[in-house]
Parts: C-alpha cells; structure tokens; sequence
C-alpha cells in the first residue's frame, strides 16, 4: 500500500503493523489525533481515549477522547472540568437532559456528539467554547437556541436536526467560520432575508421539513453554499430572487407551493441536482439550456403538460429528467 487517505472520519488508532515506510501518504486530517502521534505512541489508546466517566476521573488529565454512547447517562456532572485535555466527547443516545455549566472550562474541546438525548437547553458557557468546531445536538427536546453564539470562534459545523426549535438568534448568524448547517425537520417559520450574506465559507445548508414560507435571498445569493435543501416547507415564491451563486451543485425544492421559478435560475452553471417535485409550476424558465452540468432534474407531481415535458427535455438532452412518479425518463 502506497497511499492511505482517512481523513474526516473518528480514527484514533491504527493497527500496529501498518509501518509509515511503506507508505508515501499517510492522510488523517480531521481526525481526533494526528497521524504522527498514531505512529509513534504506541500507548496512544491506553493513555488518551477513556470509555467510562467515573474511571476517567482517575486520570482525567491525560484524556483526548471520552466517549460514553449509549450507557444511560442522564447528565453531564461538574466533575466533567477535570478533564482539562478533552478534544472529542461522544455522548449520543443517552438521556441526558442537562450539563453543568463547568463543561465550560473544556478549552480543548473540538467536538461534542450529543444526538438522541434529552436536552432542552445548554449552560451558557458552553458558548465560550472558543476552540470547539463540531456540535451534534440532533433528536433532543430544544424549543428555542437564544444563546450568544459569537463566542464559537472556530465552529464549521452545527447539527440540530430533529427538535421543536421555530426561531433562530441573530447572533447564529455572525459565526463566520460555519461551513456546515443542519436545521431540518424543525418548526422554523422565518428566516431573515440578509441572515446568510456575512457566512462567506458556508457550503452546506439544510432546513427541509420546516415551516418557512419565504426563502431568505442571501442565501441564494451566498457565492460559496454548494448545497442546499428546502424540500418540504411551505415556500410559495421565489420568483423575485435574483440568484448569482456560481458554485451551487445542488438545490432542492421538493414539496413546496411553488408556481414560478426565476429566469436567474439558469445561471447556476455549477448546479448537478435539482429537485422540484410536488410544487404547482406549470412552465419552466426559457433558458433551461445553460444548466449544462445538470445531472438531474426531477419535476413529478407537477402540473406540467406533454408539451412543456418535451420542450424540457430537448433544452437538456443530457440531463436525466423525473416528471411522472415511478418513472425516469431519458433523452
């Protein structure tokens, strides 16, 4: 083996006998240790990943990972300070239902997987987290997220789908670093129109399964956002959006009230899916031929006639086009 690319995943440990001279590239950036501390501690397991709360507090200082999924816990003690080193904590289907406010003092924390626990609220100074970049809270009881969220400093990814939250903070949207963004299946009604437009690396954005009825324009307008999922809302128009994002591949409208799309929808020269099923649109925009990388477009269970079908289908003859359920068809 020559090459070895494991990066973005949870590794932290590799076999023994996996010797860095047979390899020219050793990959495993943003993972929970460093590819060179895997090699050259051999300890590494022992000394910094702890599976037991109470055992860990033995040795609290030495711990880089704590990972203490699915063992009933239904809290996060004080005593959760004392591990000073902490990068990573996994605790996902517990029935958590609160942290102490000495979570806080993690300044090493990178990473905290909370999803399918119990949790309605979080301690404040969890937002003083300066250094964590990863937070899953999917699948909790959250209502509301008014918190200071500017403290998050080097936060890229932020999940909480699954939970009854219907409004979000104006400070939500000051976290410049955020790359990542998943809020679906909630019950947000609204999002402010210039929410996005300070969010200059943002890639990914999913609200599907909300209640919005408008879609803010500076998301469609964010130059960076490469993907972005809508899919059952209550949005009725877009039409008025003058959309310039040059790298969106993807966007999904499924299950909407739309009756009309943009002619600027055409300039998404980047744009590989689109997803529009369900909604009421009758005709679609003239210029459908300069979405020459459009893979897929999927229109069925719309009122659309055999006429406009076939005039769709000759202005993309290489793209895959879903018009009837249960069925594909090809040019």
């Amino acid at each position: 083996m020559r090459n070895a690319d494991m990066k973005s995943n949870l590794i932290f440990a590799i076999p023994s006998l996996i010797k860095s001279s047979f390899l020219f590239v050793l990959c495993f950036q943003y993972n929970i240790v460093s590819a060179q501390d895997l090699i050259t501690n051999q300890n590494l397991t022992n000394r910094y990943i702890c599976y037991n709360l109470q055992e860990g507090l033995s040795y609290p200082d030495t711990i880089l990972l704590l990972n203490i999924r699915q063992q009933n816990h239904e809290s996060i003690p004080p005593e959760i300070s004392k591990f000073r080193s902490l990068e990573f904590i996994n605790a996902m289907k517990n029935r958590i239902s609160s942290i102490d406010e000495n979570f806080g003092q993690l300044h090493h924390l990178k990473i905290a997987l909370f999803e399918q626990n119990q949790l309605s609220d979080l301690p404040e100074s969890f937002f003083t987290l300066k250094n964590i970049e990863m937070i899953n809270f999917n699948k909790n009881k959250f209502h509301e997220i008014n918190y200071n969220w500017r403290g998050l400093m080097h936060i890229h990814t932020i999940s909480f789908s699954e939970n009854k939250i219907k409004n979000l903070p104006s400070s939500f949207f000051k976290l410049k670093t955020l790359k990542h963004l998943d809020f679906s299946m909630n019950e947000i009604e609204h999002i402010p129109t210039n929410a996005f437009s300070g969010m200059k690396i943002l890639k990914t954005v999913n609200f599907s399964h909300n209640k919005l009825k408008k879609v803010p324009s500076s998301l469609l307008e964010n130059p960076s956002v490469t993907e972005i999922n809508l899919d059952y809302n209550q949005i009725e128009d877009i039409s008025e959006i003058k959309i310039k994002n040059t790298s969106l591949k993807a966007l999904m409208l499924s299950n909407n009230s739309l009756k009309k799309l943009p002619e600027s929808i055409c300039d998404l020269h980047e744009l590989e899916l689109l997803t529009l099923s369900n909604n009421s649109i009758e005709k679609f925009p003239e210029q459908l031929n300069k979405l020459t990388k459009l893979n897929t477009l999927i229109i069925e269970g719309n009122p659309v006639s055999e006429e406009e079908l076939i005039r769709i289908k000759n202005l993309l003859p290489h793209t895959r086009v879903v018009f009837t359920r249960g069925i594909t068809e090809k040019k």
